[in-house]
């Protein structure tokens, strides 16, 4: 996440200072194409906008599992993209959603409400 300092003369809809996220490097500049920018709502803060990449990553994964409203669904893995996964599938309608890891350390965070039903 981070804000326009600079801009080509062929850019547009990215005013200086907008907010934008997208595939930006962890750096403190960056030199980005316009094209793999998002403009950030002001509603949404800096921290969340910074997941962008990672909720693409989630996103690509839930599309390719083809999920379905009331489909029982397990996500294996309950890392951050496993944690992301979990709410993302529950918003989409998943009818039971079972949290699978090889421990049990991040059972709480993946049965909070919105989350997983089973771990």
């Amino acid at each position: 996440m981070g804000r326009v300092v600079q801009r080509g003369k062929a850019v547009t809809g990215y005013d200086i200072g907008t907010r934008v996220t997208g595939r930006i490097h962890h750096s403190s500049h960056e030199t980005a194409v316009a094209n793999s920018l998002f403009v950030v709502p002001s509603g949404v803060t800096s921290e969340e906008a910074s997941f962008i990449e990672l909720g693409i990553i989630v996103l690509q994964g839930i599309r390719k599992a083809a999920i379905k409203p009331g489909e029982r669904v397990a996500v294996l893995g309950q890392g951050l993209i496993g944690q992301i996964s979990n709410r993302l599938v529950r918003m989409l309608g998943a009818g039971s959603l079972m949290a699978v890891a090889s421990s049990r350390n991040r059972e709480r965070l993946a049965m909070l409400a919105g989350g997983a039903d089973e771990y």
